[in-house]
């Protein structure tokens, strides 16, 4: 049998062609101009020492278990949050991004970094995320990039006014980019899974490509 993966791209190709609601690449944030398009996320609240990040048999994490009482709220500056087994407590304080946007402070090291979002109107953005173990938005928990691969973006429906997302960090050091989308499905450069042709074999070959939909449908 001969390969059948050039046809794959083929395939996804003539697809990303003939349907407009399909593009073929997600835009770099860096392409995209500062203003309505793009929000930094260069001032946040952020907490040390609330979690372990070790593979532990019993999860421990003061912050986690205010979410599943449900008592979690957005923190405020200088407010302190009890953790069991230290000898006092954890604080949260303000954490301002450097020149190049990232925000690293070893202080946060087992900790959270609090967003605040302000919309005028509501829309879906594209979150670019690297450093963090993963976000929640909306009382879910989304992905993350912990190992600062860069190739984690996630859909997220914002409301207008007042948005918040809770970044649990893993290494202390944080980048975040709010990116208004196109409101269509794009296959997204830079993460594919592709394979390696073997000079000689002919077995059938798979690769992937990442979908990224921003809409409440499926394709």
């Amino acid at each position: 049998m001969r390969p059948r993966f050039p046809l794959v791209l083929l395939l996804l190709l003539l697809v990303g062609l003939s349907h407009p609601e399909l593009h073929t690449a997600v835009r770099a944030e860096d392409d995209v101009p500062d203003g309505p398009e793009r929000i930094h996320l260069t001032e946040m609240l952020a907490i040390g020492g609330v979690a372990r990040g070790a593979r532990i048999a019993v999860f421990r994490d003061a912050l986690e278990a205010q979410r599943v009482a449900g008592t979690l709220e957005a923190p405020k500056e200088g407010e302190t949050l009890v953790v069991p087994g230290t000898p006092a407590p954890a604080v949260w304080k303000s954490w301002k991004a450097g020149d190049k946007g990232w925000l690293e402070d070893r202080a946060f090291a087992g900790g959270y970094a609090w967003a605040r979002v302000d919309l005028p109107e509501a829309g879906t953005w594209i979150l670019h995320v690297r450093g963090a173990r993963r976000v929640l938005h909306d009382g879910a928990w989304r992905i993350g990039d912990l190992y600062n691969t860069g190739s984690t973006r996630i859909p997220l429906a914002l409301r207008a006014g007042e948005n918040h997302l809770l970044f649990r960090l893993g290494r202390p050091r944080l980048k975040a980019t709010l990116t208004r989308s196109s409101g269509r499905p794009t296959f997204q450069a830079g993460d594919d899974t592709l394979p390696d042709f073997v000079l000689g074999q002919a077995e059938p070959l798979e690769g992937a490509l990442v979908l990224l939909n921003p809409t409440p449908a499926w394709p």
